[in-house]
C-alpha cells in the first residue's frame, strides 16, 4: 500500500518512465485528472472525490488515448434535454414545411389552378354565410313583432302573457347564438382567403427557385 501511494504522488512524466519497469504490459492505464485546486494529477487509480471529473487516459508514451468527460449535473442534463426538445421541434417544423411545399406543387401546377380553388371555397363559405344571415334576419323580424305585442299589453295595462315572455326570451337566445355562428363563419371565410394568399406567395417562391435551378 505504501508503494502504491508513493507512485501515485510522483509527477506523471516520471510515473510514465517507471511504469514500463514496474508494471506488466496488461497493467491498468495511467489516468490524469485535476484536483480541487485545478492542478493536474496522474496515477493508476482515480481518487473517489474526482471519479466524476474529466479524466484523460494515457499510454506508456504519455499520449492521451481516451478522454472521459465529467459527469453532468442534473441542471446540465435538464438543459441538454430542453435543447434536444427544441431541436426536435425545429426539425419537425422544417420537415412539415417541406411536406407542405411538396403537396402544393403536386396540387397546383399553375397560378390559375389555385385561383379557381380559392374562388370555389370562398363561394362555398359565402353560401353558408348567406343562409346564416337569412336566418338571423327572420329571427330579428319575429323578435320585433313579439316585442311590439308585449308593448301593446303593457300600454293597455294588462300583464304580458307568460307564453309571450317565454317566446321573446327564446328568440333572444337564438339571435345571440345565430350572431355568434355568423361571426364564426365570417372568420372561417377570412382564414380560407388568407391561407390561399399565403399559398400563392409560397408557390410563387417555389416556382421561382425551381426556374433558377433549371437555368443553372
Amino acid at each position: 500500500m505504501k508503494k502504491s501511494r508513493h507512485l501515485k504522488g510522483l509527477p506523471y512524466l516520471l510515473l510514465l518512465g517507471l511504469s514500463g519497469l514496474l508494471l506488466p504490459a496488461h497493467a491498468a492505464s495511467i489516468k490524469c485528472w485535476k484536483n480541487s485546486d485545478g492542478v493536474r494529477e496522474c496515477g493508476f487509480a482515480i481518487p473517489p472525490e474526482y471519479a466524476q471529473k474529466r479524466v484523460e487516459i494515457l499510454n506508456d508514451r504519455g499520449q492521451v488515448t481516451e478522454v472521459i468527460e465529467a459527469a453532468k449535473t442534473p441542471e446540465e442534463r435538464e438543459r441538454d434535454r430542453q435543447r434536444q426538445a427544441e431541436l426536435k421541434i425545429q426539425q419537425d417544423k422544417i420537415q412539415a414545411e417541406r411536406d407542405y411545399d411538396r403537396v402544393l406543387l403536386q396540387t397546383y401546377t399553375t397560378e390559375r389552378d389555385l385561383q379557381i380553388a380559392r374562388e370555389n371555397q370562398a363561394n362555398a363559405a359565402q353560401a353558408i354565410i348567406n343562409i346564416a344571415e337569412g336566418n338571423l334576419k327572420v329571427q330579428r323580424s319575429q323578435f320585433e313583432q313579439l316585442t311590439k305585442q308585449a308593448g301593446n299589453f303593457e300600454r293597455s295595462g294588462k300583464p304580458v302573457p307568460e307564453k309571450l315572455v317565454s317566446e321573446i326570451d327564446k328568440l333572444s337566445t337564438m339571435m345571440k347564438e345565430s350572431e355568434q355562428y355568423l361571426d364564426k363563419k365570417n372568420q372561417e371565410k377570412k382564414q380560407i382567403l388568407d391561407k390561399f394568399d399565403q399559398d400563392l406567395k409560397r408557390l410563387q417562391g417555389l416556382w421561382k427557385a425551381r426556374k433558377q435551378l433549371r437555368s443553372q
